[in-house]
């Protein structure tokens, strides 16, 4: 198992189909969204391969103050969620590197994360959350860090996912979901642990 590298359009529709089996699809956005996201901000989205299938993903990225405002309000359904929300790390920290910012805090959203049966009890949601925090950890050397997490759970699975980790339930969302939160250095430090 390892993660993959380089992501393309086929492997957004492999991931959807994954998705399809585990959530009800007024909750899952359409991979050609979820590919515009990743054309746009590749760190978006991490999947794991084994053998060259794709075995698992997360995506787990900054978002937009009023969309996570909105999400932890429980007032928003990430299937609707544009390119646009999602917070350009890469942009800001070229403003810090010209010295227009100094630091800067952001938001994350935990927004879907799926491992085929097979592989459940293996190391592989492992490998994915300690790769992202590891990658998100390291901008806090560019002065950008990260404050809160939120996890908007559509399966009963999905909640004990996020309890387990140590997130703490907010409030039922308007569309039927649970939304979770934490903070991201108190889920690092879990994280590195398990």
């Amino acid at each position: 198992m390892e993660i993959k590298d380089k992501l393309n359009i086929a492997d957004f529709k492999e991931m959807q189909a994954m998705e399809k089996q585990y959530y009800n699809s007024d909750y899952i956005a359409d991979y050609k969204d979820a590919f515009d996201w990743y054309e746009n901000f590749s760190f978006t989205t991490m999947a794991i391969e084994d053998q060259g299938k794709i075995i698992g993903f997360l995506d787990l990225f900054p978002v937009k103050e009023s969309i996570f405002d909105l999400l932890k309000k429980g007032m928003y359904n990430d299937k609707n969620l544009k390119t646009e929300d999602i917070v350009d790390i890469g942009e800001i920290k070229d403003m810090m590197d010209i010295k227009k910012i100094k630091d800067v805090q952001y938001d994350l959203f935990l927004c879907c994360i799926v491992i085929d049966k097979a592989y459940r009890k293996t190391d592989a949601v492992k490998l994915l959350l300690k790769t992202y925090m590891n990658f998100y950890q390291s901008f806090s050397t560019q002065g950008i860090s990260f404050d809160e997490v939120i996890t908007d759970n559509v399966t009963i699975e999905g909640e004990r996912f996020s309890e387990k980790l140590g997130f703490k339930k907010l409030l039922k969302s308007d569309h039927g979901s649970v939304v979770y939160g934490h903070k991201f250095k108190d889920l690092c430090e879990i994280v590195n642990n398990l």
